[in-house]
């Protein structure tokens, strides 16, 4: 099925913090000689960046190191796994990475009828032109309003980067929303939030939204009430 996507989480025992996980994918791309698979790093020639949703992901999940192959990232994931000793770098210090848990799950994701609660966490809604739209607004019922249409559209990229067609219209609502807490990366302060939200489309757990996502933040995780549905496990704590 056209809308089945299959993703494998790996975890590691190591623990990280959050600001750590940009050196994680570092030190996994330096670890394999940066012969990987495009897929580890998203750039089609080195510079070049590949234009589409990143299909292996690094997070910190329950406050340890973790890697999230989705779709063709699953096939692919396995290349530093089979690394000798999956030694990496982080932030200059020598860690060799031990797995604690390989979760491999396979998710209908499409639009249905019927509502799903999720949270997102250290979520990128906002860059320059849209962030500058939202600190226009006057109230907070406007600001979540304008948040709901970011989050609506960040799903629907999600759905097309997997190839997934959408029948049926995106519902999107914000039920609870932390104030936006700064993150520097690369040089550049960014407003990230943490949110529930009601959703009328299966997102498989773990995968990312909005901006950044190949090293941590939007991270998407059923809620716990949700976990009997098919494509729900128990929300870990991602922060």
């Amino acid at each position: 099925m056209k809308n089945r996507v299959q993703t494998f989480l790996v975890r590691f025992k190591n623990p990280i913090t959050f600001e750590q996980t940009p050196a994680l994918r570092s030190g996994v791309l330096k670890a394999m000689e940066y012969n990987a698979n495009i897929l580890f790093h998203n750039h089609a020639d080195g510079e070049t960046l590949r234009y589409a949703y990143p299909l292996i992901q690094y997070k910190r999940i329950q406050g340890k190191a973790a890697i999230l192959g989705i779709g063709e990232g699953v096939n692919v994931i396995g290349e530093f796994l089979s690394h000798p000793t999956m030694q990496v770098l982080i932030d200059s210090h020598p860690v060799t990475l031990e797995i604690e848990r390989a979760i491999p799950r396979m998710t209908t994701a499409q639009v249905w009828e019927s509502e799903y609660r999720y949270t997102v966490r250290k979520w990128l809604p906002l860059n320059k032109d849209n962030y500058d739209r939202y600190r226009a607004l006057s109230t907070d019922e406007q600001r979540i309003t304008f948040l709901q249409r970011v989050l609506t559209a960040n799903i629907l990229s999600f759905f097309k980067g997997m190839g997934i067609t959408v029948e049926r219209e995106i519902k999107c609502c914000i039920t609870q929303l932390t104030n936006g807490s700064l993150y520097k990366f690369k040089g550049t302060k960014l407003m990230a939030f943490d949110a529930e939200f009601t959703c009328n489309a299966s997102i498989p757990n773990y995968v990312g939204i909005g901006r950044h996502v190949s090293v941590g933040f939007g991270c998407v995780v059923a809620c716990a009430a949700d976990t009997a549905r098919e494509h729900a496990t128990p929300a870990d704590d991602i922060q």
